[in-house]
């Protein structure tokens, strides 16, 4: 793809930052099944939260949800966590770059109707933390994917669960977790709003 080509994608996509980004991360923060990305900028310009808007385009709703995040300080990063285990991701910035000191800052996330499944993995024959495992989840007639790295990004790392939003989803039809061995576990009507520990090699 040439250049030109891959920034009119980028533009007509709407998940346009036009500052000094120095992080990012990107999770489901609404739990409607389509991943979404946060930025960090490192100058007085807002952050951007882009919602992914399940078609091939983002909007920026930062300022709507209220996590632009520019309270003093130069952004340095941003990490996702469940602090409170209600199944819906909170958003922790840091505003401590360079040497313009600023506030670290906790989001809550209100959550909404939507439901969510976070995953464990504990590897035996694998690394312990199941480290490059591929994901695959169905669930309401939609298929997601992740391939699980720590999670982690510049200088921040994400909570360990791996965590999928399910939408109006209410169970899981199918999860598969193929391990960095090569061995594949997959699991059958698993029960949204949970969290599934799976270990390696345990299924039938």
């Amino acid at each position: 793809m040439h250049e030109t080509q891959r920034t009119r994608l980028i533009l007509r996509s709407g998940a346009v930052n036009i500052a000094n980004a120095v992080g990012a991360t990107g999770t489901d923060y609404d739990n409607d099944g389509f991943l979404d990305l946060y930025v960090v900028n490192s100058t007085a310009k807002a952050n951007r939260l882009f919602h992914n808007n399940g078609d091939g385009t983002f909007t920026n709703v930062a300022s709507t949800v209220g996590v632009e995040a520019k309270e003093g300080g130069a952004g340095s990063d941003a990490s996702f966590i469940d602090y409170n285990n209600d199944g819906f991701l909170d958003l922790f910035v840091c505003n401590g770059a360079s040497n313009k000191t600023g506030p670290y800052l906790l989001f809550r996330n209100n959550g909404n109707g939507n439901n969510w499944l976070k995953v464990v993995l504990r590897g035996q024959q694998s690394n312990r933390g199941g480290i490059g495992a591929k994901l695959t989840l169905t669930a309401g007639g939609e298929t997601q994917f992740r391939e699980y790295t720590g999670q982690q990004h510049y200088m921040g790392q994400n909570h360990t669960p791996v965590h999928f939003g399910l939408g109006r989803a209410t169970s899981v039809n199918t999860l598969t977790i193929q391990w960095p061995t090569g061995t594949v576990d997959t699991l059958h009507s698993v029960i949204s709003n949970s969290t599934t520990k799976v270990v390696e090699g345990s299924s039938p």
